[in-house]
């Protein structure tokens, strides 16, 4: 009986290998076919998302905060009018009969005026305007009292800081002035402002430093004997700096004004070899006509940044002059007066990067775990085992070698 029995399991056993067999290599089969197929789910998936990535998309995140916790906007103010941009009796003094013939080189005299050993920046100062000649106060009311316990801070020329103003230069206009409350002021809050001025003035309310950038900015005008009011609502602007397809920037972050004073010096110097007046650095003032008339056609052509010698800003105010309140006064005997409400609250409007690079790396680092098995921690462990399999071996050959005369008088052989 017992030998039918191995008779018969001696035929079955080589079936049963052949079976085993034959579904292991059928589970290889299908566990390689499964890694490849992972593996190009893996690489189609990853180049989506590198591809994603390289498109650099984004979004605008939009919020609302106190207006101390947003860049406050800046008012540039210039003299305005045919008769009042500069100083009339100054320029007579000079040679020249109006503002034009100066700042266009109508006369022979060029820069410097009727007196040819002036210096032509002494020239440029006396015909143009100081701040105090047309500005009689600056007023601020704030939300929060002062350390001195003031709720209204009145600037004049007798307490002037130079913090709170900031010249600027314009071929029309001479010299503007910037206003911007310094930062303690702004930090307790500004809802209104006021402005006397001493004549006709053009007005600009910008972000700080970006006068220069007119950008389709038109300024608006106060004239002799008016009281004007406005409401003043802004947009905080951020973008994100990027390249075109040429890999050029479409923006910059640094200071537009200083970036067009620094063009003009360039080309005035390059091809007048001097300046004209309406740049911040006045220390080579043209005194000599012809290269006056080169100095003023440069000025002439750059100062609206029409060969896009200077990007545009990345952090800009969309600005909402609104709501206007005007009257005449005549008991203001020729001045005026600009006031400006100021919302407590800013919308601030920040571009970021929807797919940044730890997206990126977080996203394929799910489909190698979801699709290989493969993680950080797989990878720790691994390295660990390897480490102490190496641990091992090392303890196993200090075992077996001989560490003193006695275990090498004993390894030996005789």
């Amino acid at each position: 009986m017992s030998g039918e029995l191995n008779a018969v399991w001696s035929k079955a056993k080589p079936k049963r290998s052949k079976l085993r067999i034959t579904l292991s290599r059928i589970a290889d089969i299908v566990y390689y076919l499964g890694v490849i197929l992972f593996v190009v789910i893996l690489a189609v998936q990853g180049v989506q998302c590198i591809i994603r990535y390289f498109q650099f998309p984004s979004y605008t995140s939009t919020k609302i905060v106190d207006q101390s916790e947003a860049d406050f906007p800046a008012v540039t103010v210039c003299p305005d009018g045919a008769n009042n941009n500069y100083n009339l009796d100054a320029l007579r003094k000079n040679g020249f009969d109006s503002g034009r013939s100066y700042y266009q080189i109508l006369t022979e005299y060029g820069f410097v005026g009727n007196d040819s050993q002036k210096n032509p920046r002494d020239t440029f100062l006396e015909v143009t305007w100081d701040l105090w000649e047309i500005l009689e106060y600056l007023r601020f009311h704030l939300e929060q009292p002062t350390p001195e316990g003031e709720t209204v801070v009145t600037i004049s020329k007798e307490n002037y800081q130079r913090d709170n103003f900031h010249e600027r230069r314009k071929r029309t206009f001479g010299r503007c002035y910037t206003i911007l409350p310094e930062m303690a002021i702004r930090k307790l809050g500004v809802f209104k402002m006021e402005i006397k001025y001493r004549s006709q003035m053009k007005q600009y309310i910008h972000r700080f430093n970006q006068y220069l950038n007119s950008n389709g900015r038109m300024g608006h005008k106060i004239y002799p004997n008016e009281i004007v009011q406005n409401q003043i609502n802004y947009v905080d602007v951020t973008m994100i700096p990027r390249v075109d397809e040429d890999n050029n920037p479409t923006c910059s972050s640094k200071s537009f004004d200083h970036c067009m004073n620094e063009v003009l010096e360039y080309h005035m110097l390059k091809e007048a070899g001097c300046m004209a007046p309406w740049v911040m650095n006045d220390s080579n003032i043209c005194t000599e006509l012809d290269k006056a008339l080169i100095a003023y056609d440069v000025a002439y052509r750059r100062v609206t940044n029409q060969f896009n010698d200077c990007l545009q800003p990345c952090n800009f105010f969309l600005v909402n002059v609104g709501a206007k309140n005007f009257q005449v006064d005549e008991s203001l005997n020729g001045s005026s007066l600009q006031v400006y409400y100021f919302s407590r609250q800013v919308m601030v409007n920040t571009e970021y990067y929807l797919y940044p690079f730890l997206s990126l790396a977080a996203e394929i680092g799910g489909y190698v775990g979801l699709l290989l098995g493969i993680s950080f921690l797989q990878g720790t462990r691994l390295f660990v085992e390897w480490m102490k399999a190496k641990a091992r071996e090392q303890h196993l050959a200090d075992r077996m070698t001989p560490t003193t005369e006695i275990d090498q008088l004993h390894g030996m052989k005789f």
